[in-house]
């Protein structure tokens, strides 16, 4: 029979591999390290997703990545490794900010949901809910009482969308407010990472041009906040009666340099 350190769980995010054996410091640690998932699933900033989870054999070499119990886990000393076949996978989740995945994630993984994240994913439901509803209504012709059930319905999901915002600050659902607020030096909108510089722009009412994107992502080359200051907009033509500026390339370079350096600082040799 396998004794307890001999078989193992590998959980793999986005930030690499960590290790928990199966003895009592092993299994406590894996619960506390999940359970810290949970509690900030819906941080601005929680980016472990996608999450796989493996069922391995063997006997572990000793490491900061085997059994890691102290710290954050931004902080944990992930393993950078290719999976082995002796692997099996167990669960995934794309961790995505809806209350799907949230709900997938703390069911699997055994995991309790806080007050504040139970009333964050019952809103989220309930928008999906509005947004099937309004699909369904659209099919449905323009008679004047779909047109009012469109209408009112459209203004539930408002209502709730706005009751999100204002009480939460939720990734995949912030306010313009708290994007441009935040202390973070780099704040990833749309798959468009914004520096400090670039929301101080966005801040004053101009454009940005984004080289960067604009040869990699052309259709998000242009950025600016739209008239009711709800959203950020991205578009491959610059924005009508907006002044356009573009951040210095120097200092792009700089922070996009200073941003893949934080990346890559705990990485290790493969096993």
């Amino acid at each position: 029979m396998k004794q307890p350190e001999q078989s193992y769980t590998a959980i793999e995010t986005a930030h690499g591999f960590v290790f928990f054996t199966d003895t009592t410091e092993g299994q406590k640690n894996r619960q506390d390290f999940l359970q810290f998932m949970a509690d900030h699933y819906f941080d601005p900033h929680f980016n472990l997703g996608p999450v796989n989870v493996y069922r391995a054999e063997g006997v572990l070499k000793d490491g900061s990545y085997v059994n890691p119990g102290e710290g954050l886990y931004p902080e944990y000393a992930y393993l950078q490794m290719d999976k082995t076949p002796e692997m099996e996978l167990v669960y995934r989740n794309e961790m995505k900010p809806t209350w799907e995945d949230f709900g997938s994630f703390c069911h699997n993984m055994h995991c309790t949901s806080s007050h504040r994240n139970r009333n964050i994913a019952d809103i989220l439901e309930e928008i999906e809910s509005k947004d099937r509803k309004l699909l369904e209504l659209s099919k449905q012709g323009t008679a004047s009482d779909i047109r009012q059930q469109i209408e009112e319905t459209g203004q539930d999901k408002a209502l709730l969308d706005k009751l999100l915002k204002q009480y939460y600050d939720v990734r995949g659902h912030r306010t313009v407010g708290n994007i441009l607020r935040d202390p973070m030096e780099c704040v990833t909108v749309d798959g468009v990472r914004l520096f400090t510089p670039h929301r101080q722009v966005l801040a004053a009412g101009h454009g940005l041009f984004l080289p960067g994107e604009a040869k990699s992502n052309p259709s998000h080359a242009y950025a600016w906040i739209n008239g009711d200051f709800t959203r950020i907009v991205f578009s491959k033509d610059p924005p009508a009666n907006k002044q356009v500026f573009k951040v210095k390339t120097v200092i792009e370079k700089a922070l996009n340099k200073k941003q893949d350096v934080k990346k890559k600082r705990n990485t290790h040799p493969k096993l």
